[in-house]
């Protein structure tokens, strides 16, 4: 399925594409992967190497759900910290908390393992993800994984 979701309180123009991971034979590829595809050729394109980004985590796991200022430069993760705090968080505790690059790997990693649902929004001009929700498995309670970009700032 793809479709297009408006986001009437977003400051973001947006790329919505919704789908359901399912195997496709041949060469085909689905919703999902085509809609990730073209995010990251527009954020490669972009060619951004210095930004922060404000990322909150949705789930059903520990102290995960806050919201965490990633800053990046060079392309590398240099420091994280409490968005609200402003209290830093060391880089080896972050692994909840993604750089753009970071977002689009766990995004292909949901294609790669055929993921039960994948949902993402992206910013239409740089491409890099707003929203993501992903269902891993359909059988499986509170496995649901999810990032909120919550501001984006080039450097």
């Amino acid at each position: 399925m793809l479709a297009f979701r408006p986001r009437s309180l977003s400051p973001f123009p947006v790329l919505a594409l919704l789908g359901t991971a399912t195997a496709c034979g041949g060469n085909s590829i689905g919703p999902a992967e085509f809609g990730l595809r073209h995010a990251r050729d527009l954020w490669r394109q972009a060619a951004i190497l210095d930004y922060s980004v404000t990322v909150e985590r949705r789930c059903v796991c520990d102290g995960a759900n806050r919201p965490v200022v990633v800053q990046v430069s060079g392309g590398a993760v240099v420091s994280t910290t409490d968005a609200q705090t402003g209290d830093p968080i060391e880089i080896s505790a972050v692994g909840p908390y993604p750089s753009v690059e970071g977002m689009f790997e766990i995004l292909q990693n949901a294609v790669d393992t055929d993921a039960h649902d994948i949902i993402a929004t992206y910013q239409i001009d740089l491409g890099y993800p707003l929203e993501l929700q992903i269902d891993f498995d359909r059988e499986t309670k509170d496995e649901e994984l999810g990032y909120v970009t919550l501001m984006f700032e080039r450097r």
